[in-house]
């Protein structure tokens, strides 16, 4: 009895205009119901009050704990309550069905009691955890940022939709403030798939602006290295450049055991060896070396010339001592 008049006066404060149907199972009406307001505004209106779904027991339930959408007698949407796990571990899922018998057989959402939240999954095993693929929107600059706090310094994935054609580009920032206005410290262009590394416009497959260390073997059908204006040693085949003698060059190998401006064995060993300007300075010593042989071969010429009128005049000699 009493729960009865619970019943009665729950209804008396939801509508004293709306026409219930009491089917004996079901009470319905067709009118818009208002729960702690006289003006509804909707079809349920509850105002300055809750709406609490409980279920005895924790079984997964199509027809508890849930709220279901959709349209013509088809249920293709609902949230619905999962307490099959022991807390803390029940769920709040968001699902969806392929057909009207609610199944409820995809799974779009779900959150923890933890905090973590699954995409695609209801078993979430991080903050946010995606079962699936992901899209950014239209928007010309995308990004992710990642951080220790909120608004912090950190790093980021920044898509810069921003150029002509398909020459857009993916960077990986660090820093301070907003990811868009973050260093770029990786870049990948979008019509050629060009990296660029301290470059936001890398015009070969690896543009490195800046030193890199490799720990490890490097291997190439092909090295390109750059010069600066000057620094080709043609200068040796000047009319003013000093070619130390050989008795100089000798002295000096004496003295340091290598060759003049040329790096020394420890320095090497301790700084590595710059492989543009080294092979510079080898071709420095191979042009030395030419202005050697050519000297030399001057010398050689004039020994055989000299030879040679010795020669013709030993043999004028030898003639006429033989008279």
């Amino acid at each position: 009895m009493k729960k009865l008049l619970i019943t009665v006066g729950l209804l008396a404060s939801i509508s004293l205009n709306a026409q219930w149907t009491d089917s004996g199972v079901n009470l319905t009406t067709t009118d818009i119901v208002g729960i702690g307001t006289v003006s509804p505004s909707a079809r349920l209106d509850i105002l300055n009050g809750d709406l609490e779904l409980m279920q005895s027991g924790g079984t997964l339930n199509n027809s508890r704990g849930i709220i279901k959408f959709g349209e013509n007698d088809i249920r293709l949407f609902a949230i619905q309550y999962d307490g099959t796990q022991s807390s803390p571990g029940n769920k709040l899922l968001f699902r969806g069905s392929t057909g009207s018998d609610d199944s409820y057989n995809l799974n779009f959402m779900s959150f923890s009691q933890t905090g973590y939240v699954g995409i695609g999954n209801i078993e979430p095993r991080e903050k946010l955890e995606l079962s699936g693929n992901f899209r950014f929107g239209n928007s010309s600059h995308q990004y992710i940022h990642f951080a220790e706090v909120d608004g912090g310094d950190g790093f980021g994935i920044l898509f810069d939709g921003s150029g002509s054609g398909n020459d857009n580009m993916f960077h990986i920032t660090g820093g301070a403030g907003n990811v868009s206005s973050q260093n770029k410290h990786l870049t990948i262009r979008r019509n050629t798939g060009f990296v660029g590394l301290g470059t936001i416009s890398p015009n070969e497959r690896l543009e490195v602006n800046g030193n890199a260390l490799i720990q490890g073997s490097l291997e190439s059908k092909k090295v390109k290295v750059t010069a600066t204006p000057g620094s080709v040693p043609d200068y040796v085949f000047d009319k003013d450049y000093r070619l130390k003698s050989l008795s100089e060059v000798e002295e000096f190998i004496k003295a340091n055991s290598h060759l003049p401006n040329i790096p020394n064995s420890k320095e090497i060993e301790t700084n590595g060896q710059d492989v543009g300007y080294l092979q510079l300075k080898l071709l420095e010593k191979i042009e030395e070396l030419t202005l050697y042989m050519i000297e030399q071969n001057k010398e050689m010429v004039e020994l055989k010339r000299t030879v040679k009128s010795q020669a013709e005049k030993i043999k004028i000699l030898e003639s006429r001592s033989s008279n």
